[in-house]
């Protein structure tokens, strides 16, 4: 017998299993998940794929939230829960984590198709304000503009007129044939 720490049974089996069952790419989460072993135990940590269903339904909205919920649900029974490489869930504990997995997916999936909704609006009612400023704006300039004209209206139309002023007149045009008959020569006969 070799001395030294006593090995997980599980763990060491696991190890020895994983040359035999091939390499597949994008197989990294059981390796990730045999680093953890000693931490975690026997059981799967799904609150880890929370992350990325979050950053799914932020960037994509309620479809991409629900399309990585599923994707994580499914991967995570088929990778990471006993039986491997199997859909079915044995343990009621799995069953739990499933489940409570699925459910805040799902809800996150909502909230974040909630805050696109929000966001939308909000972009909308800034445009529909930023175009009532704008009429409001140039209304306003019109509105100025009659007042200008009106009160420039209102000034012709106050001028002193000949028979109104107070001051008469200096110069009186007379016809010039008043003046022509003033200084008219005779005619000769």
């Amino acid at each position: 017998m070799a001395n030294g720490p006593p090995m997980d049974v599980t763990a060491a089996q696991a190890v020895v299993d994983r040359p035999l069952r091939g390499r597949r790419d994008g197989d990294d989460a059981g390796d990730w998940r045999l680093s953890l072993h000693d931490q975690l135990g026997e059981r799967p940590t799904l609150i880890i794929f929370t992350v990325p269903i979050m950053l799914s339904a932020y960037v994509g909205g309620r479809r991409a939230g629900l399309l990585a919920t599923a994707i994580s649900c499914l991967g995570a029974s088929y990778f990471l829960m006993s039986p491997f490489h199997n859909f079915r869930v044995t343990s009621a504990a799995d069953r739990w984590n499933m489940s409570f997995l699925l459910i805040a997916g799902i809800a996150v999936s909502f909230l974040n198709e909630a805050l696109h909704r929000a966001r939308r609006q909000a972009a909308i009612a800034t445009r529909d304000l930023q175009t009532r400023t704008a009429q409001a704006k140039a209304q306003q300039a019109d509105d100025a503009r009659l007042a200008s004209e009106a009160r420039y209206r209102t000034l012709l139309n106050m001028r002193p007129t000949a028979s109104s002023s107070p001051v008469p007149r200096v110069i009186t045009l007379m016809p010039i044939r008043a003046y022509a008959n003033c200084w008219a020569i005779p005619a000769r006969n």
